[in-house]
């Protein structure tokens, strides 16, 4: 990859991990014990997270809100080969071509 593509991409990955970690609005719920956030409403049809649902509301008290996500730490590279879709998408529409060679470009990056 030339230097001015590899700083471009950086450039494109601070910019998304700020924008996902401190911009994204997010659905929050908070209980007693549970504390729990998706930013997207077909999550709640998820079994595991309509459990986390079911016990936050036994608790009694239960707070639900929309805010930003404001997370100190997030991952870019979810497992080997996968990343996070928004970032997929969002590389993909700058013009970087999707292939196994992406993941490469942005594990090195990343570094």
């Amino acid at each position: 990859m030339k230097k001015y593509k590899r700083e471009r991409l950086k450039d494109i990955l601070i910019d998304h991990v700020f924008d996902f970690c401190f911009h994204e609005i997010v659905h929050k719920i908070e209980s007693k014990n549970i504390k729990l956030a998706y930013d997207n409403p077909e999550h709640e049809y998820d079994p595991e997270i309509r459990s986390f649902i079911q016990d936050a509301l036994k608790t009694g008290y239960v707070k639900s809100y929309f805010s930003p996500r404001e997370t100190e730490y997030f991952t870019i590279l979810i497992d080997e080969d996968i990343v996070y879709k928004g970032l997929t998408d969002k590389l993909l529409n700058l013009g970087f071509i999707k292939g196994p060679k992406l993941f490469g470009e942005i594990e090195n990056a990343q570094n």
